[in-house]
């Protein structure tokens, strides 16, 4: 990165909501709120696919790690599927009952996790479209979901400023971490997966 703008890529009619890097290819997605995602060349500055994939703003997109995938979610639940990089819709996920918050790829490149605005997480086979799991244990919107590194936890964050730690494999509640003041609205997770750090609404930023 130079810290000047490159290149702008212009092609969404309204506000864009969510950008996703595919893993090994200079290609970026985007979602909108005019309720399309977009696939770009960004190294070119090129528009290569986009598609009016939903009734309601694309408000999350995720890519997942083989670059296979990629998935988009809306502001009335609803989250789709589509094969990379022709962007065929694969599968048609419906469940949540409230708007997408956060999409995240599990390191197998199969199972995805959804966060939602109904309170929920949801675990998914993005390959088949069945539901594997849900998450019920946050008593606010759900902001951010991430995978720990090997695959074996999902953690979840929420507006009722608690993080939440599920089992991947049998989908059973482990702890919740507490100490976080204020609404949590990010997440991240280190490589090895030892350390998590969270933002707020209050400014801070928060290290477990």
């Amino acid at each position: 990165a130079t810290g000047r703008v490159e290149r702008r890529l212009q092609g969404h009619v309204g506000k864009v909501n969510a950008l996703a890097f595919h893993p090994s290819e200079p290609t970026l997605v985007s979602g909108g709120s005019d309720k399309s995602w977009i696939l770009w060349d960004w190294q070119q500055g090129k528009l290569l696919k986009r598609q009016t994939a939903h009734t309601d703003q694309v408000t999350a997109v995720a890519f997942a790690p083989t670059g296979q995938l990629f998935a988009t979610g809306s502001d009335n639940g609803v989250i789709k599927v589509w094969s990379y990089p022709d962007g065929k819709l694969t599968q048609t996920l419906t469940g949540h009952t409230g708007g997408i918050t956060d999409l995240r790829f599990h390191p197998n490149g199969r199972t995805l996790a959804s966060a939602s605005k109904d309170g929920t997480v949801r675990l998914w086979d993005a390959q088949t479209g069945q539901a594997i799991y849900t998450f019920t244990g946050h008593d606010f919107i759900v902001t951010r979901v991430r995978f720990s590194p090997d695959g074996r936890a999902l953690i979840s964050v929420s507006r009722d400023k608690t993080v939440k730690l599920w089992d991947v494999q049998t989908g059973k509640f482990l702890r919740t971490l507490s100490g976080e003041r204020n609404q949590i609205t990010a997440l991240a997770v280190s490589r090895d997966g030892r350390v998590l750090a969270t933002g707020s609404v209050g400014r801070d930023i928060s290290l477990m």
